[in-house]
């Protein structure tokens, strides 16, 4: 194992750490600098129905794999919530995919009263049918980690390695969602 895979695998084997987060994401996802937004900042816009459970988001990346649009967000977790409320978590992303036409979303859950977080993957997903199509998201749980002090990570190490070891491309929305 390199110094890199070392390094990765340290953090999600600790708190949540938003810078060492974004530089894991960048190298994770093969990121230039310019997918990185300039101005990270703390926004409150939170719709209304999920403002007890979300203190605010961070909008850290908008990149397009050649056919989607990927977001790349940070999310701190209100005192009232718990990083295992995945379902909610995932339908204040919803809003989000909207708002900033994405197809989908890498995310960070965090809270300060907890040591582990969670690093999860939305994806919309279009159902054709003979009436039309519809629009869902992928299952809260499939595509979801829970990592931090004191969690089990095998898995996500395993499967996030995988991707550490695409080093000749931007990730795409595919890649992400085998892992």
């Amino acid at each position: 194992m390199d110094h890199r895979e070392k390094e990765y695998l340290e953090l999600l084997n600790k708190k949540f750490d938003e810078s060492a987060f974004i530089d894991f994401v960048r190298d994770l996802l093969n990121l230039n600098q310019f997918d990185i937004s300039n101005n990270i900042e703390e926004r409150k816009d939170v719709p209304k129905q999920y403002q007890e459970n979300i203190d605010y988001y961070k909008y850290i990346a908008k990149y397009n794999d050649g056919i989607n649009n990927i977001g790349i967000l940070i999310v701190k977790l209100g005192n009232k919530t718990s990083t295992n409320a995945r379902t909610a978590q995932r339908n204040f992303i919803a809003t989000i995919l909207s708002k900033y036409d994405l197809d989908a979303s890498l995310v960070a859950f965090y809270s300060d009263k907890e040591n582990n977080w969670r690093l999860s993957f939305v994806k919309k997903e279009i159902d054709f049918t003979d009436k039309g199509f519809t629009i869902s998201l992928s299952p809260a749980k499939r595509f979801s980690y829970l990592v931090g002090e004191n969690e089990s990570v095998h898995t996500a190490k395993e499967y996030l390695l995988k991707l550490l070891k695409i080093n000749d491309r931007k990730i795409n929305i595919d890649d992400i969602e085998q892992v």
